[in-house]
Formats: C-alpha cells, sequence, structure tokens
C-alpha cells in the first residue's frame, strides 16, 4: 500500500471521528485511535508536541489536562503551512499555535464550567496540518493521580481512572502508555491501567521519557528491550525537551537532532539507537493505526450497517418516513386500525418477531391446554365420597323407606355436589385470560407511545369493551356448569358402558374368564351379629345420629358401587368442561375483542374535533427525531466514508 493510501485510510478514521465527536445518543461506536495514558508529570505533553513538533498543549501545575483531546495529525505535501482547526469552531484556521493552546484553555473553560480542579469526558477534536508530521489520530486523557489535592474533588483519582477506562477499553484502542525512566517502573500508573485492560499486552506500545535525567550509572536498557515488563509492541525510549529548552524556544529541528545525538552517542543506548526516538515513535504509531484500520474495517462496516437499519426502525416509529404525505385524518384512521391489527396479530400469533418466552396467543393456548385443562382433569371425584357420606346419603335419600336398593337420585345428588366443584376453575380462567388480553392491549399500545393522548384511549376503550365481555362470559361459564349440574344423563354412551361394567361384574368377569373357571361368588348376607347386638338394648335417642365405621358387606358394595358410579359421570363432565370453557371463552371475549375494537374505536375516535388532541405529541418527541436526523447524517458520513475503503485497501 502507498503512502497516500495508507495516510486516506487513516483519514477515514478521521472522519468517522468527527462524523460521532457531537453526537447526543447513547451509541457507541468503537473507532480505531492510539490514546496517551500516563501519571500527571509523566511527560505526556511533551512527547504528543515531540510527535507534533509544536508547542501548543497548555502547561501549568497540577490537572492541566481536563477533558480528552482529540488530536488528528493531517501529512501535507512539504513546504506547505502549518496550521489547526477545531471542530468546535470549523472553517477558522490557526495558523499561530499559542492561539491553539489558548483556544484549548478556553474551551476547556467552558466544558467544565470553569470549575477548578474539575474534568469532563466530553473531548475537544482538534486537526492539525503540518508536512512535518505523519498521519496519526491520538486521544490526550488526562493525567493519573493518586490523591486529591487543592480545590480537586475527593473522587477526583476515581473520576480519571474512569474515564481513562471508558476510552482505552475498546479493543481498537492502542494505549501509549508513557512513564518516566527516572522512577521506579513498578509504580506506573500508565502500565498498571494498560495490564488492568490489556493482560496480554497485545495492543500497548510503552514510552520511557525523561532517560537523560536517570542517576549516574543507571538506565533502562531491560525496560527498553522488554525483559522487564513485556509488550508485544515493545518500548521506545524518547528524549524531550527540558524547561530550560522550552524557556529558550529551542526548535524542534535542534531537539530531534539532540534527542539522536544523544541516543546514537550513548555507551548503553547506541546499539538501539534506530529503534528509539520521537521519530522512530511516530512512524511505529503510523504503521500500528493503519494495521489496526485495516482489521476493523470489516467489523465497523458491519456496525455502522447494523446502526442504519435500527435507525430507519426509529424513525418509522417516530412518523419521521411516511406520515409526513398524510393528513390528520388519514393518519389518525392509520394509527386506529395499526392497533387493531396488531391486537388481531399478537393472539393469531403473526409478526412476533424477537421474542425469547411465549407471548400473545400462544400464552392464551398455555393458559387453556397446560393450566386448566390439566388442574380440572386432576380434581379427583373419589377425594370426597367417603363411605360414611355415601351411606348417610343414601338413607337420607330414602327417609322412612328403607329399600333393597339405592335410590338413582343417591347417584345423580352426589354426581352434581362434585360438578360443582369445577365451577370455580372455570371462572378462574376466564379471569386468567381477562389479565392476558389487558397485557397485549399494552403491549400493542406502545407503538403509539409518540402519542400519550390517543395511547390512553386505546388502552381504555379496549379495556373497556373486555370488561363488558367478562360478564357475560362468567354467566355463561357458570351456565354451562348449572347445565352439567342440571341434567345428569345417565343414558350417555359413556356412562351406560360404566353402569354395565360397574353394575354387573361377575358379568365381566365372566366374559373375561377362560371357560371353565369358577364364577364370582355373590355378596354374602349382612352380618346378623352385627344386627343383633345393635337391637339388644334399647337407649335414648342420640342427639346427633352418625352411621359408624361398621358397614354390612352389602353396604360395603353398595358404596363402591355408587362411588364408581359418581367418578365415571364425572370424568365425563371434566372433558365436557375442559372442551367447552375455552371455546366460550373464545367467542365471547376473545374473538369478540377482534371483532368489535376497530369499529368501537372508529365511532370514538374519528372526530375531527379529536384529531389535534389524540395527534399531540409528548415533549420529548421533537428531541428524539432531532438527534435521529443528526444520528443518520452521521452514519451517512460514515457509510460515504467507509465505501472508499474498496478503493483504498
Amino acid at each position: 500500500m502507498t503512502t497516500s493510501a495508507m495516510d486516506e485510510l487513516i483519514s477515514v478514521v478521521n472522519e468517522l471521528h468527527d462524523a460521532f465527536t457531537d453526537l447526543k445518543m447513547d451509541v457507541k461506536i468503537d473507532l480505531p485511535q492510539i490514546a496517551v495514558i500516563g501519571s500527571q508529570s509523566s511527560g505526556k505533553s511533551s512527547v504528543l508536541e515531540s510527535v507534533v513538533g509544536r508547542d501548543f498543549l497548555p502547561r501549568g501545575s497540577g490537572i492541566v489536562t481536563k477533558c480528552p483531546l482529540v488530536l488528528q495529525l493531517v501529512q501535507q505535501p512539504k513546504g506547505s503551512t502549518e496550521w489547526g482547526e477545531f471542530l468546535h469552531n470549523p472553517g477558522k484556521k490557526y495558523t499561530d499555535f499559542e492561539k491553539i493552546r489558548d483556544e484549548i484553555e478556553r474551551r476547556t473553560d467552558e466544558m467544565t464550567q470553569g470549575m477548578r480542579g474539575h474534568v469532563t469526558k466530553n473531548p475537544i477534536n482538534l486537526k492539525i496540518y503540518s508536512p512535518n508530521v505523519l498521519t496519526l489520530t491520538l486521544v490526550d486523557l488526562p493525567g493519573l493521580v493518586m490523591n486529591a489535592v487543592a480545590d480537586q474533588p475527593q473522587d477526583i483519582e476515581a473520576q480519571i481512572e474512569q474515564m481513562v477506562t471508558e476510552y482505552v477499553r475498546p479493543s481498537n484502542t492502542i494505549m501509549l502508555a508513557v512513564s518516566p525512566a527516572n522512577a521506579d517502573i513498578a509504580t506506573s500508573s500508565a502500565l498498571r491501567l494498560a495490564k488492568k485492560l490489556d493482560p496480554e499486552g497485545e495492543r500497548t506500545l510503552g514510552v520511557l521519557t525523561k532517560l537523560d535525567l536517570m542517576d549516574r550509572g543507571t538506565d533502562a536498557m531491560d525496560m527498553l528491550e522488554g525483559k522487564f515488563i513485556p509488550l508485544r509492541l515493545g518500548f521506545i525510549g524518547v528524549v524531550n525537551r527540558s524547561q530550560a529548552d522550552i524557556n529558550t524556544k529551542k526548535s524542534t529541528a535542534a531537539a530531534r537532532a539532540a534527542e539522536k545525538e544523544f541516543f546514537s552517542s550513548h555507551p548503553v543506548y547506541s546499539k538501539i539507537a534506530d529503534k528509539q526516538g520521537t521519530e522512530y515513535l511516530s512512524k511505529q504509531l503510523n504503521k500500528l493505526l493503519l494495521a489496526h484500520i485495516q482489521n476493523s474495517i470489516p467489523e465497523l462496516k458491519e456496525h455502522v450497517d447494523r446502526l442504519s437499519k435500527s435507525m430507519v426502525k426509529t424513525q418509522e416509529s417516530l412518523g419521521m418516513l411516511d406520515e409526513c404525505q398524510m393528513d390528520h385524518g388519514a393518519h389518525l384512521l392509520n394509527l386506529i386500525k395499526s392497533f387493531s391489527d396488531n391486537i388481531r396479530q399478537c393472539i393469531e400469533g403473526e409478526a412476533i418477531e424477537g421474542a425469547r418466552e411465549l407471548v400473545g396467543g400462544a400464552r392464551i393456548d398455555y393458559i387453556f391446554h397446560e393450566c386448566f385443562t390439566p388442574y380440572v382433569t386432576s380434581i379427583k371425584a373419589g377425594k370426597d365420597l367417603t363411605d360414611e357420606y355415601i351411606r348417610l346419603t343414601i338413607r337420607n335419600r330414602s327417609g322412612m323407606q328403607s329399600t333393597l336398593f339405592p335410590s338413582d337420585q343417591v347417584f345423580i345428588t352426589l354426581s352434581k355436589q362434585q360438578i360443582r366443584r369445577l365451577e370455580e376453575p372455570c371462572v378462574k380462567c376466564v379471569s386468567f385470560i381477562f389479565d392476558e388480553l389487558l397485557k397485549i392491549i399494552e403491549m400493542c399500545s406502545i407503538k403509539a407511545d409518540r402519542f400519550p393522548a390517543l395511547k390512553k384511549r386505546f388502552v381504555e376503550i379496549a379495556r373497556d369493551l373486555l370488561t363488558k365481555y367478562r360478564g357475560p362470559a362468567i354467566a355463561h361459564v357458570r351456565t354451562t356448569i348449572n347445565a352439567e349440574a342440571g341434567y345428569i344423563n345417565i343414558k350417555h354412551p359413556a356412562m351406560q358402558d360404566a353402569s354395565f361394567r360397574i353394575l354387573n361384574p361377575h358379568l365381566v368377569q365372566n366374559n373375561n374368564q377362560p371357560e371353565g373357571a369358577a364364577a364370582a361368588p355373590h355378596p354374602q348376607a349382612p352380618n346378623q351379629a352385627n344386627t343383633q347386638s345393635r337391637s339388644s338394648r334399647m337407649s335414648d335417642v342420640p342427639k346427633n345420629i352418625q352411621l359408624g365405621a361398621n358397614m354390612s358387606e352389602r353396604e360395603s358394595l353398595q358404596n363402591s358401587q355408587i362411588r364408581e358410579m359418581v367418578e365415571a359421570y364425572f370424568s365425563i363432565c371434566q372433558r365436557n368442561v375442559c372442551d367447552q370453557i375455552p371455546k366460550i371463552i373464545s367467542l365471547l371475549m376473545i374473538n369478540q375483542l377482534v371483532t368489535d375494537l376497530y369499529p368501537k374505536l372508529i365511532q370514538e375516535l374519528y372526530k375531527e374535533e379529536l384529531y389535534a388532541t389524540l395527534l399531540s405529541e409528548s415533549a420529548d418527541v421533537a428531541t428524539k427525531r432531532k438527534a435521529t436526523t443528526n444520528m443518520m447524517k452521521c452514519l451517512k458520513i460514515a457509510q460515504g466514508a467507509l465505501s472508499k475503503v474498496r478503493d483504498i485497501v
């Protein structure tokens, strides 16, 4: 790839930086960049000024860099004029770099609201055009501090570290970790943070400053050769201008010449002098950034395309595409139809995208067939049919006339009592479906969020209809249970088969026995001894007469037959109820809502005098529209910039 192509590729990323800098939306795009991190007084500013070759950064004590500075270096042809331009003040060229420093200070005060010692994560974007630079994108971050001093906030250390971390955490960011060589490298804040975020050292380039200020007889060779702290990108040493050089306005050319002389003549560093110094650092940064950009372009394109599709959907939801051509009446009619259709589709299972759980009609089906039906079929008739209760019922239904055989009314009475137990779960099923339909109404009304008054009326009207249907549905459910209990159909085919089997067990057994098998014995006569013992003496009549636990064999047989008969008929009713109740609820609530909602909404809302009120938007919609418009502009710029890459790489 040619030098011009490389510079153009980096300029594409610069365009993306410019496009997304002032975006006021919660959208994160991690662009390839080089972030400069280091503690206060580590020499960060001097390194940047050496790379640029000009004095332009604010200096002083305490926190000087109070916000990120996104520095875009653009290489110009030899002999061109050097100048800078701020993104917040486009079109104004700064050829005096003292004025650039002044503007950085002024803008910083403006963003921090003049509060001394405070920082902000909002960046200043500066482009410098010069023939003396390589095309680069650097982010200068506030220096890491250990403790709050003077008028700094008590949590300033945490604030700065959080801000720096936010900028350098993305994998697309190369960390330029600046550490002074004349201090214990183990205490380097920059390397500590880099180790935390890049434990393998794959995207961290170490820079050692102040090599010329180390104690006599000491050197940083082990660090520069990566023997002490291994970084895949290695370490590069630089020698910046001293304060005396700055005061005497020593030129950049002279400073770089002195730096080269330092490394080439040093007894230890001379053997690696060709890979040290500011000039070599600039070239390495250029190569690293270019490689990072080339690796990131496919993912960036995909990410921008996804955001574009998402923003189109946002525009649709905010009415920024088709609605501008509609009058109020057509617009309202469209919204009414959309709400009605959404409810129908949600119930029928259409247009349910991206759901990670059952929604809409699927939940209703689940209630019918996996909540209601299993519960109803689990109710056992025999639970309440004790021997004592059946005997009491037989005797009470016989009155004064003792009978050899129990009356059919015993079976009917017991069956009715059991059937009544089905009423409660059936009514509860109506309530469950009512609640689910309310959820569907709320869910489908979200698309009218832009119009609070209209959304409120949508929900109110739909809820009122649903409430109107609930009463008749419950009444019909109760009628169904009453119908089951009101007429015990002994001639039901299933009941005929069951009664024959229960009342004629010997015939069923004989039919199933092989030829020659003995017939089942007939029930024995009542226990005479038990009868005699009860009548052997006369006593006062008890206040409450109970039959006791002792039963004759005839009574035991009768109880067993009646219990089986009631259970058999109750099972028939359970099946009927499980089939009928969902149909009743569907007919009287669900289908009614789907059928009646649209005409009811038209009747209540489609009135010209209501247009203005119903279509008045919420206060934040205009803000959202503006932000979405800005986002779409940025994405179009990004797509245009990224489309150039096909011709570059």
